[in-house]
Formats: structure tokens, C-alpha cells, sequence
């Protein structure tokens, strides 16, 4: 079991201000649970909290110095450093174009890995395929009738998770404007 950290803020303080390594995990150990909680709570996702949350400690290493007792507590100054810091992930443009892509979850399943059988029927389908781009033919290919997932796309192809979604969302559109030009 850890051993709790007992230094008093004031010593935290002077060896923030001092630049001293030896204070981010004692304060990671006292302060980490209520700047995690607040990231989460600013954007939403657990994911990438975490990675905040240690952007954010190397951020109060680094700005040690510029921290004001008379302006405000310890965890307050580390407060708003870690709400900035969600607050800059969340305008960032990687999440922005996370997001639109995030509707794809709904059209693709989310089973884990392969299966040996058609997870939907085949109905001729696969004619259809045939006349489809190859990049978006492999997409509906390895997510609907191999039945992988987003992420195992993006490992199996070695592309970005935001590329396969926008290529899934375009095969799903060729293929829908292909189905709608057919005669039924």
C-alpha cells in the first residue's frame, strides 16, 4: 500500500516554486482524483482525461514559479490549469473532427473481431461491392461482413481511427447512392 504524503502545502509550495521534481508525485498522489474528476467533467471522456491530466502535471512542473499564494489556493491554481487544459483539448481540432466521425459508431458494429459468416445476408450485395471504390469496398468489407471493429481497422490497416471512420461514412454513401440508381 502507498504511504500517504503528509507535507504540508506550504513545503509543496516552495518546492513547486523551486522547480523541484520530487514534488509531482506527492502532489499526483494528494491532488490527481480532483483534477481527473474535473476533466472528465469538462470533456466528457475518460480516454483522454488521462492524458490531460499528466499534460497537466508537467504544466505545473514547468510553471512552478508563476504560481501567487495571495491570489488563490494550491489546487485552485492547479484547478484552473487542468480546466484550461480541457478547455484547450476540447476546442482542439483532433476532438472536433473526432466528433463528426463519432456518428459513424451507429452504422458499424462494435462485436470484436472477425467472424467466420456474414454477419447480414449477402442479398447480392457483393455485386454491388464490385462496383464500389476499392478503399470503400475494403471498409464495408472488413466492418459489416468481417465484422471487425473501428479501432481493429485502424491497427489492421495502419491508419488514423478518424481516417476509417470518414472512409466508412463514404463507402456507406456510395453505397447507398448505388442501391438507390438500382431497379429493385
Amino acid at each position: 500500500m502507498e504511504q500517504k504524503i503528509t507535507i504540508p502545502d506550504s513545503q509543496l509550495i516552495l518546492m513547486v516554486k523551486n522547480g523541484d521534481r520530487a514534488v509531482i508525485p506527492m502532489l499526483y498522489q494528494r491532488y490527481s482524483s480532483a483534477l481527473y474528476g474535473l476533466i472528465v467533467k469538462t470533456i466528457g471522456n475518460q480516454e483522454d482525461a488521462s492524458e490531460i491530466l499528466q499534460d497537466v502535471f508537467i504544466k505545473i512542473w514547468q510553471r512552478g514559479n508563476q504560481y501567487q499564494e495571495d491570489k488563490g489556493s494550491l489546487l485552485g491554481w492547479m484547478m484552473r490549469i487542468a480546466k484550461n487544459a480541457a478547455l484547450d483539448h476540447t476546442r482542439s481540432r483532433v476532438v472536433s473532427q473526432r466528433s463528426k466521425t463519432d456518428q459513424m459508431d451507429n452504422f458499424v458494429s462494435d462485436v470484436k473481431g472477425p467472424k467466420s459468416e456474414a454477419q447480414i445476408p449477402d442479398v447480392g450485395l457483393r455485386k454491388v461491392l464490385d462496383r464500389m471504390d476499392d478503399r470503400h469496398r475494403q471498409m464495408i468489407d472488413l466492418l459489416y461482413y468481417q465484422n471487425y471493429t473501428q479501432s481493429e481497422v485502424e491497427e489492421l490497416l495502419g491508419i488514423p481511427l478518424g481516417t476509417v471512420k470518414t472512409r466508412a461514412r463514404a463507402a456507406i454513401g456510395e453505397l447507398r447512392k448505388i442501391l438507390r440508381n438500382e431497379k429493385l
